[in-house]
């Protein structure tokens, strides 16, 4: 009859101890795909926050530049201005490379105000600035 063997030392032995490695190696195969998927959930939120960090340096950027043309605009009011400009002819807006200015200008109560916007992708940067002249 063709009973059962051990793996190992090639002794006859029993059905039940066969089931029982068989049962083992069920377990062994359960746990390394458990731990597998672990990993992957592991893996999948290591990725996500990443593109977390990229969106936030990307804003950051967009921000500085926006920084950067308000800065240009306020430049170019303060020079029209001291040149003896009219509040009123300043441009109204400014076009620069990845970025934009909007300047609106009025009067305040001992002078000039003027609002200037620079603007790049979601940046935003606002200026008020008053401006008092002297004669």
């Amino acid at each position: 009859m063709n009973e059962p063997r051990d793996d190992i030392s090639g002794r006859p032995c029993r059905l039940s101890a066969v089931r029982v490695r068989a049962g083992r190696r069920g377990f062994a195969v359960a746990t390394v795909v458990i731990l597998l998927l672990m990993m992957n959930i592991l893996a999948f939120g290591a990725i996500r926050g990443g593109g977390d960090e990229s969106s936030i340096a990307s804003l950051r950027v967009e921000t500085l530049r926006a920084l950067y043309a308000c800065d240009a605009g306020l430049i170019v009011a303060i020079g029209e201005l001291g040149r003896g400009t009219d509040a009123s002819a300043l441009p109204a807006s400014l076009s620069l490379p990845g970025a934009s200015v909007a300047m609106e200008a009025g009067a305040a109560s001992e002078g000039i105000e003027v609002v200037i916007e620079g603007r790049s992708g979601f940046g935003r940067r606002r200026v008020l600035v008053e401006v008092e002249g002297s004669d």
